[in-house]
């Protein structure tokens, strides 16, 4: 108390002290996450163990690429704020959606303090999330066209395969052909083939042999049935069965006599008369 000259009595009342904050340990609430490509957001929930001070604080998350990069998700860094009284807070970071077909992609975020943070702000044990991106997409397979026409003497056909979206890792389809009126082994070069599909493309080929005969033998056809296997995220579309016809080269067949003249004794009984055809007789003579 001070006392004046003029009796007049001024009372200074001392603040209360402040209590000085506590330690706050801030940490990602879950360390693994997993989001869909096309979920657009994957929230990153950050918890405190005691309430922000006046005032509240913030906190970094830097991401760093795992099988997943910046074309996968948005973000190279996030500041995460706690505002006053707050003990939880999230962190939005945009997933990328696209049409590549990709094996389950991964990237982390890792919890920092910016630079100034009051000392009494630290990280917990809890400090790394890893992320999981699955994907969405699915590559569908089919042969374009699914119908060839060939000429029995032009060697080979091919047949082609597209897909209707390309895969950030290569895979394989099956082509398996099948006889229809014509012959594997004598009209064409059949079997079962292992396609390879690179990484990125999406189209393939399959070139049959054709074989040259000298039969006549018509309109003959076989074909391709395409099947996909132990392959996540391919699979055969509608039009899975090529069609191949092979026309002959072989033109019409001219039978004559072998001689123009004869002439028999006359006891001779029977006389035989030689005809000769241009090519062999087809099948059913």
């Amino acid at each position: 108390n001070c006392v004046c000259s003029d009796n007049l009595v001024v009372t200074i009342i001392k603040d209360p002290p402040h209590d000085e904050p506590k330690d706050i340990i801030v940490q990602f609430e879950q360390t693994e996450y997993s989001v869909a490509e096309n979920g657009g957001f994957v929230l990153l929930q950050l918890i405190a163990d005691k309430p922000a001070p006046e005032g509240g604080y913030s906190v970094m998350i830097f991401f760093a690429d795992g099988s997943a990069g910046l074309q996968d998700y948005d973000n190279m860094s996030l500041s995460v704020f706690f505002d006053e009284g707050q003990t939880t807070a999230t962190a939005d970071v945009k997933i990328e959606n696209d049409t590549i077909l990709e094996h389950l992609e991964t990237f982390t975020g890792q919890l920092s303090l910016p630079e100034g943070t009051a000392d009494f702000i630290t990280i917990g044990p809890s400090d790394k999330a890893t992320i999981d991106i699955t994907d969405n997409d699915a590559v569908e397979v089919n042969f374009d066209p699914s119908i060839y026409s060939v000429c029995e003497n032009d060697g080979s056909v091919e047949l082609i395969l597209v897909a209707n979206a390309s895969a950030f890792y290569g895979y394989s389809v099956t082509v398996e052909t099948f006889d229809g009126t014509a012959s594997d082994g004598s009209d064409y070069t059949g079997g079962s083939f292992e396609i390879d599909f690179p990484a990125g493309s999406t189209t393939a080929s399959l070139t049959v042999p054709i074989l040259d005969d000298i039969l006549l033998e018509g309109i003959e056809w076989f074909g391709g049935l395409l099947t996909v296997s132990d392959v996540d995220g391919v699979m055969a579309g509608p039009d899975n069965m090529a069609n191949v016809t092979i026309t002959d080269n072989e033109g019409d067949i001219i039978v004559e006599f072998e001689k123009s003249a004869y002439s028999f004794n006359e006891d001779v009984g029977d006389g035989i008369l030689t005809l000769v055809a241009s090519a062999p007789a087809p099948a059913g003579g």
